[in-house]
């Protein structure tokens, strides 16, 4: 949400299936040399818009070569009502913080695999 990484290079895969209203999300990503990175750490061009911010069914997000100190659960969640993903953690279990792209500069090749199951408008 603030100023995109400057990297030594980025991938991504996705894929999806729709049942009805009900979409499942499956994706990869990983950073290599991230740096100078700010703001909230989004995945974007989720294949539908969920009809607002707090749509989902359920998540599960696995990190890899990421500074969160003492995370013991992360979360994704639909971010506005765009085509975003937001990422979060909790430290034993108190309030969900955004994951931020400061999380991840300076890493050798962060990573992340999620899912997520939420509803669509339409």
């Amino acid at each position: 949400t603030g100023t995109d990484f400057t990297t030594a290079g980025r991938g991504t895969t996705g894929t999806y299936t729709k049942i009805g209203k009900m979409v499942t999300v499956f994706g990869d990503a990983y950073i290599t040399t991230p740096s100078s990175g700010t703001g909230d750490f989004i995945c974007t061009g989720l294949p539908f818009a969920p009809p607002d911010t707090q749509t989902f069914t359920s998540t599960s997000v696995h990190w890899g070569r990421v500074d969160l100190a003492g995370a013991n659960s992360h979360y994704a969640r639909c971010y506005g009502t765009g085509t975003n993903v937001l990422f979060a953690y909790s430290v034993n279990n108190a309030n969900a913080s955004s994951i931020l792209a400061s999380h991840l500069n300076g890493n050798t090749t962060p990573y992340l695999s999620f899912s997520i199951t939420y509803e669509t408008a339409s």
